[in-house]
């Protein structure tokens, strides 16, 4: 509030785009940049490029600055792409099979009971309807992520690591999730998701 009453940044939620130390700085008028505007500006815009950057891989090294996306070196995946059949990191026993749901934003699904969520990520906020799901696919996480710690929880069967899960699958398809092989395995026709 204080550096928009001096006219320094335009909205208060601004200030999130500098570190502690800028802000610090400017204050004690020592800071390398006076224009915190224009810092704003340039950090907004670099976050966006991120945001709408793909995806990067789940391995990777960096050399250099880890921000030069020319640094990376991508490394082969080890996951498993058969047609119909993927496999992840196995994090919460149990086999179901069931509808899928892709969900990018928990706030915007009309997510039905006893579908299986399949997301990119997830995290904290994505709890209120992991009571609804009958299985978890994630393209991003560990044995350590929010999503498969909840799923043990829950007792829910859950893969995570899937590459393209949110590509490879639709919203509708029939899939068999195995939670203590990693295995999920769309299946082709309503007798076999029988």
């Amino acid at each position: 509030r204080r550096l928009v009453a001096r006219d320094a940044l335009d909205r208060e939620t601004d200030v999130f785009y500098l570190s502690v130390d800028e802000v610090s700085a400017y204050i004690r008028g020592t800071g390398v940049c006076g224009d915190l505007r224009r810092l704003v500006a340039l950090r907004r815009e670099e976050f966006s490029e991120y945001r709408d950057a793909p995806n990067l891989p789940r391995r990777f090294l960096t050399r250099g600055a880890p921000q030069a996306r020319r640094s990376l070196e991508y490394l082969p995946d080890e996951a498993v792409e058969h047609g119909d059949q993927r496999r992840g990191q196995a994090c919460s026993r149990g086999v179901v099979r069931g509808q899928v749901r892709i969900v990018r934003d928990p706030r915007q699904t009309d997510f039905r009971q006893g579908e299986i969520l399949v997301a990119e990520r997830t995290d904290p906020g994505w709890v209120t309807i992991f009571p609804l799901v009958s299985g978890m696919i994630m393209e991003r996480g560990s044995l350590l992520s929010h999503s498969a710690i909840v799923a043990r929880e829950l007792n829910i069967p859950a893969v995570v690591g899937v590459d393209n899960a949110c590509s490879w699958l639709n919203d509708g398809e029939w899939v068999e999730l195995d939670g203590a092989t990693g295995v999920i395995r769309r299946l082709a026709t309503t007798e076999e998701a029988a």
